[in-house]
């Protein structure tokens, strides 16, 4: 089982970190361009060799000088055309490698007598919704404290200490609501609930999009947190329970496992579609702003604000897939009596 789920969770995993890899590079940018152009056309600030700018940065701030932040790209084509080059060909041979084992996975357990993963366990309606849901949700909320966290850092320039105690308020909602959250499962069924919390996760994260420049925490971030801590609650737990419903006690590790380990790949996917919204759009704020920065307040602030919108999205999507895909009377779980013939054959 275990080999199983590190299959699955290795091809988006290699995707994403051999991207990370290539882009977290330093090319030394002296050794590319001749001498008579090694200076910035906006200051005049020679480059020396101790200016080697990281890939990662041209990406995120399209090559700026470091001291008057004007694009040096035209300084640099040979750097420009070699960069472009060497991402696009090691993210689509990664890429490709990554998702032909992906394949390749799906195809073994299909052929074998005894997979890992039972294929014929997606069959059961809740239990795909609620994988479903927890892909779409993983990426929602693993992204939406990646860029609270920036913002509360990067912009109102809190330390770690008082953005971890920040954090509080939402974690207490989580841990009072989660028992509230189990009864009205209990009482209403997992197609009641598991909606409502992507819903109110959904309310959350439009309120997250709205955070101004000089947000304050009782007036802008409190208010969100509290929602965001119910919806949580309300959509975890059913979403717990309703990828356990109908599965055969033999394949309950199997589907536990499953549900865990969608949650992860949709938080994976998640952090690196919302990270690549927020720096595009803090670039395209910084090209039309004249002065501006890719490090200041407002810069920050309209790539989070985008990049809130797009998890927002990602989230209400699940809170419709949830109620259309979700059964109002789930199969109940077969019964293996194997064990149960075997003990009565022995006996006798």
């Amino acid at each position: 089982m275990n080999v199983a789920l590190a299959l699955l969770v290795f091809p988006p995993a290699l995707a994403f970190g051999s991207f990370v890899n290539v882009v977290a590079a330093r090319v030394p940018l002296r050794r590319s361009i001749s001498k008579p152009r090694s200076a910035c056309t906006g200051c005049g600030t020679e480059i020396t060799a101790r200016d080697n700018i990281p890939i990662v940065s041209y990406l995120l701030l399209r090559a700026r000088c470091r001291h008057c932040q004007e694009h040096i790209s035209a300084i640099y084509p040979a750097v420009e055309a070699l960069t472009a080059a060497l991402v696009v060909a090691c993210v689509l041979a990664f890429g490709a490698t990554a998702y032909t084992i992906l394949a390749s996975f799906f195809v073994i357990e299909y052929r074998s007598k005894a997979p890992l993963l039972p294929l014929g366990i997606f069959r059961l309606r809740t239990l795909t919704a609620s994988n479903v849901s927890g892909l779409l949700m993983g990426g929602a909320i693993f992204a939406q404290f990646f860029l609270l966290t920036l913002y509360m850092q990067e912009v109102l320039h809190y330390s770690a200490l008082k953005t971890g105690v920040a954090y509080i308020g939402l974690t207490l909602t989580i841990v009072v609501f989660s028992a509230v959250a189990q009864a009205a499962v209990t009482r209403l069924g997992v197609r009641a609930v598991l909606p409502a919390g992507l819903a109110l996760s959904t309310v959350a994260l439009v309120l997250f999009a709205r955070l101004p420049v000089h947000g304050h925490y009782w007036v802008d971030l409190f208010p969100a947190f509290m929602i965001s801590g119910l919806g949580l609650a309300l959509a975890f737990v059913p979403m717990s329970i309703g990828a356990l419903t109908g599965v055969k006690e033999s394949e309950a590790g199997v589907a536990s496992g499953l549900i865990n380990t969608t949650q992860q790949i949709g938080g994976a996917i998640g952090v690196a579609l919302a990270t690549t919204v927020a720096t595009t759009f803090t670039t395209r704020y910084v090209d039309d702003h004249v002065g501006s920065n890719a490090f200041s307040g407002p810069a920050l602030t309209h790539g989070f604000q985008i990049a809130f919108y797009v998890l927002a999205a990602l989230a209400g999507a699940g809170a419709v897939l949830s109620a259309v895909m979700l059964e109002s009377k789930p199969a109940e779980a077969e019964v293996d009596l194997t064990g149960e013939v075997v003990e009565l054959e022995a006996a006798a």
